[in-house]
């Protein structure tokens, strides 16, 4: 807030169009995907209005925008990262159904090396867009699906001292 206060919004948070099945806008008009925290500053400091980018993206990639906002947070507990990065496979297998298996890890023609335009695995996706090495991910991942999301929920809710991992 106090960053905001000095020198502005420097980058806006992030909003689509929530329309109605017949095209009606919905929640005001508009469902924050980014920027939680920088809306409530500007709420705090008594903004009537705040800049912020209109995204043209279907229901499946605003939730991976928003999971993806919230994990490259730097102050994310164990607990929230397991949760995160469970609920970001979810929609990531959603939208690439192709990459359940790993991805494609190239053949025979392309020497085993993976073509660029070929979709990722989850683990190589999400370590591309968050900047976290794939073992992370991968012991995240398993994590979040061991738990679950009401486990995860509880312990985000009530943080324990003593909850360390390695």
């Amino acid at each position: 807030m106090s960053s905001i206060s000095e020198v502005g919004l420097i980058n806006p948070i992030s909003v689509f169009a929530e329309r109605a099945n017949d095209g009606i806008l919905v929640n005001n008009g508009y469902q924050l995907v980014a920027g939680l925290n920088r809306l409530e500053a500007c709420k705090r400091l008594g903004w009537k209005t705040i800049p912020a980018v209109m995204l043209a993206l279907d229901d499946l990639h605003c939730q991976l925008a928003e999971v993806d906002e919230n994990l490259c947070g730097s102050k994310l507990t164990p607990a929230d990262r397991a949760l995160f990065t469970r609920r970001r496979k979810d929609i990531y297998l959603a939208l690439h159904p192709e990459t359940r298996n790993g991805g494609d890890r190239g053949n025979q023609h392309t020497g085993g090396v993976q073509r660029q335009n070929d979709n990722l695995s989850f683990c190589q996706n999400t370590a591309a867009q968050t900047g976290v090495d794939r073992r992370t991910i991968e012991r995240d991942t398993a994590r979040g699906e061991a738990l679950g999301d009401a486990v995860l929920t509880d312990v985000r809710a009530h943080p324990s001292p003593h909850f360390h991992t390695t």
